[in-house]
């Protein structure tokens, strides 16, 4: 499995602007008193995941998910977020957009399939991960196969 999410010829495309939408989500990793945050930043004309973290609901991972994002995205990224405080804090001001839920239809909308699709996620569970390690790669196993069946569908990402 690749170390990064597969995003195909997206960071070498000639366009001037990627509209990215962001967004955190909580799940369980431990017991159900040890809430975690997965953040995560989608690229809105292809739907593709193009960054992740999992940390805490806190300025720090919203830095991560930042640094997340391949570099050659960040420089051209207008992000869409909703009014979390932490993204104001970490995101340039002329890149960062906070119009609450108005903007992030399709990073909503990729919450709620990864909440279909894997029991770590749905929020009433017992199915909640052991350890960080098991996790984060279950996590990542999951984006990674969501990239690809898009890519897949679109060949002229690649």
């Amino acid at each position: 499995m690749p170390q990064h999410l597969p995003v195909g010829k997206l960071e070498q495309a000639e366009i001037v602007l990627y509209c990215l939408e962001a967004d955190e989500m909580w799940s369980y990793v431990g017991a159900k008193d040890c809430p975690v945050w997965l953040w995560l930043a989608v690229e809105r004309r292809t739907g593709l995941v193009v960054g992740f973290h999992i940390g805490e609901r806190n300025q720090e991972s919203a830095l991560g998910l930042w640094l997340s994002i391949p570099p050659a995205l960040r420089e051209k990224a207008l992000v869409f977020t909703d009014d979390l405080a932490a993204y104001a804090a970490v995101f340039q001001k002329g890149q960062h957009q906070t119009e609450g839920k108005k903007q992030t239809t399709k990073i909503e909308r990729l919450n709620n399939t990864l909440r279909q699709r894997c029991s770590r996620l749905v929020r009433k569970t017992l199915s909640f991960s052991k350890s960080w390690q098991n996790h984060f790669e279950a996590i990542r196993f999951l984006l990674v196969n969501l990239n690809l069946q898009k890519l897949a569908n679109k060949p002229s990402l690649l």
